[in-house]
């Protein structure tokens, strides 16, 4: 085999297999995006689900669960993502609960949902592409000079 050949052979599959490495990495990234806004979603439909319970506590209720800073720890009375004393709290102030039942409170504006990462998918997949594509051609030229080392010693 020729010199010429050779390089030939390692360029080409070093293209091959950084294309693989990338879309590797592409699904990777489109799996951790989708599973990333699934959660983001359960999360403002639960914290919804949360408002709708407190917004229906009377009074009483709340003013027996308010602290010291004005906030309603509203799980004491099991809604939504807290389970009461003793675990998880959802705190609510009086101004999320007046503008809630006025209709106009509104949890988030779709911006919430997209993950920040999700605009770097590209920069991500070519920096994987040429690490690559760099590292295998690296490879092949140290095997090359390794051979040629051998054929040299053992002349």
């Amino acid at each position: 085999m020729t010199t010429q050949r050779y390089f030939k052979i390692v360029f080409r599959l070093s293209i091959v297999i950084g294309v693989i490495a990338a879309l590797v990495d592409a699904n990777n990234i489109r799996q951790n995006y989708f599973t990333e806004r699934a959660e983001r979603y359960d999360l403002v439909v639960t914290s919804q689900r949360t408002f709708d319970c407190a917004s229906k506590l009377n009074e009483a209720q709340l003013s027996a669960v308010r602290n010291e800073y004005g906030f309603y720890d509203v799980a004491i009375y099991g809604c939504g993502i807290g389970e009461g004393v003793g675990g998880k709290t959802f705190f609510v102030s009086d101004d999320e609960l007046e503008s809630h039942r006025n209709g106009n409170f509104e949890l988030t504006n779709g911006e919430y949902l997209d993950p920040v990462g999700s605009i770097t998918c590209w920069e991500s997949n070519l920096s994987v592409l040429a690490f690559a594509f760099f590292a295998l051609n690296l490879l092949g030229t140290g095997l090359y000079f390794l051979f040629l080392l051998g054929k040299w010693i053992f002349k």
